[in-house]
């Protein structure tokens, strides 16, 4: 029994030095694939395109990066799969600036990341616009030398969406590397019609209302299926979207001598409602399909 003790904490002692002597390797999660190094960069779920330069790296998301800042696509100069610049926690606060992303990146490099406005209050609806509606980014980037600035924000509105593009670049970036930056952003292309995106369908659906019902007050909502309403008044305005298929079926709802205190229904009476159904259809067309209720 003695000898059988003595062997078994010999062998503890053994694994415990092992343990020891064995760097820890701290578990890590990863966001997404590692993407090809260069070339063609894709993301169905964002709707777009770039042409990678050589040693770059690209990452999908969604990523949390702080609130209210989510990352959809990001790309970085030094080939570093899934490579996000999240916040900074520091005790009690965390910060998300120019100076926290930078701290994150490597001499020398670049990073250019599509962050979505996704948390905080709502944006109210008639605050929405005007849509940035070219597929490349020349209405927001123009060439330019990205070390002089460190750090360029573009704030625009897109498919229902509040959108941010960041583009960073270290002081020592070589003159390759700020020429990468030049090249990637004009590459960058949204798709023409993206297919089945439930806040192009409601953005351009709202634009085929009638005016004298506002349509810049019927909400905007941009995953789905959702529905979202807002009461001014005795005015009450829903939106309703739903994907089918590769289509988008969008009904928007007003009603009017609305009760006092509102209603949490969503259905449209018939003495005091109008409704119009839209398809957003693969091809690009948005067609009223139908449409019905009291004329207001």
């Amino acid at each position: 029994m003695k000898k059988k003790l003595a062997r078994t904490v010999l062998l503890l002692i053994i694994i415990s030095a092992l343990a020891t002597c064995t760097p820890r390797v701290e578990p890590t999660t990863p966001t997404a694939e590692p993407i090809q190094s260069e070339g063609p960069f894709r993301s169905n779920s964002f709707h777009l395109e770039v042409l990678l330069p050589p040693g770059w790296a690209a990452v999908e998301g969604p990523e949390e990066l702080a609130h209210p800042y989510t990352g959809l696509v990001a790309f970085n100069s030094w080939n570093a799969p899934g490579f996000w610049a999240p916040q900074v926690t520091t005790g009690n606060s965390a910060i998300y600036n120019s100076k926290s992303v930078l701290g994150q990146m490597p001499d020398g490099g670049a990073y250019i990341v599509l962050i979505h406005f996704s948390g905080g209050p709502p944006l109210p609806p008639e605050q929405y616009g005007p849509e940035y509606e070219p597929q490349d980014l020349g209405g927001l980037w123009r060439e330019a030398d990205c070390r002089k600035r460190g750090a360029t924000y573009f704030d625009f509105f897109k498919w229902g969406r509040s959108l941010r593009l960041e583009v960073y670049c270290q002081p020592k970036a070589s003159d390759e590397t700020a020429a990468a930056v030049n090249a990637l952003l004009a590459s960058w292309r949204f798709d023409g019609v993206p297919v089945g995106d439930i806040g192009w369908a409601v953005v351009e659906g709202r634009q085929r209302l009638p005016s004298s019902v506002g349509p810049a007050w019927f909400p905007i909502v941009s995953e789905g299926p959702s529905q979202a309403s807002i009461q001014d008044g005795s005015n009450v305005w829903i939106t309703q979207a739903q994907v089918q298929e590769e289509s988008v079926v969008v009904t928007f709802m007003y009603r009017w001598d609305e009760p006092p205190g509102g209603s949490d229904s969503d259905d449209c009476p018939s003495e005091r409602c109008h409704w119009w159904k839209f398809e957003a259809r693969s091809s690009g067309e948005v067609v009223l399909v139908e449409e019905g209720g009291k004329t207001p």
